[in-house]
């Protein structure tokens, strides 16, 4: 895993306009983190992807998913299993991306 540069986000806050008189490193990563796990997010297959939105964004209860999706309350929490280690997987490959760490090297 690599290291944030706190310096390349505070030059990346001042680049975005984002207000410099509070937290800028801060305001840049709140904006950061929403960005990249919409990002992810949209990487998921939607069965994965539904279910996450639905319990992590919209705070639906395992229960309350199942409902919705008209499935077994287990397919659900499979389904968040996997999402998770998906997004995961999606999050580092988008901070890869987009430079915030240094691309693992493959062999």
């Amino acid at each position: 895993m690599g290291e944030v540069s706190e310096l390349f986000l505070y030059f990346e806050a001042k680049r975005m306009g984002l207000p410099m008189d509070s937290d800028p490193v801060g305001a840049l990563l709140g904006k950061t983190n929403g960005e990249m796990v919409a990002a992810a997010l949209e990487r998921l297959p939607d069965e994965y992807r539904v279910v996450a939105i639905l319990h992590f964004i919209s705070e639906s209860s395992y229960e309350e998913c199942a409902a919705t999706l008209e499935i077994p309350v287990g397919t659900v929490r499979s389904r968040l299993h996997r999402a998770r280690k998906l997004l995961q997987v999606a999050l580092w490959q988008i901070a890869e991306e987009r430079g915030y760490v240094p691309k693992e090297k493959t062999q």
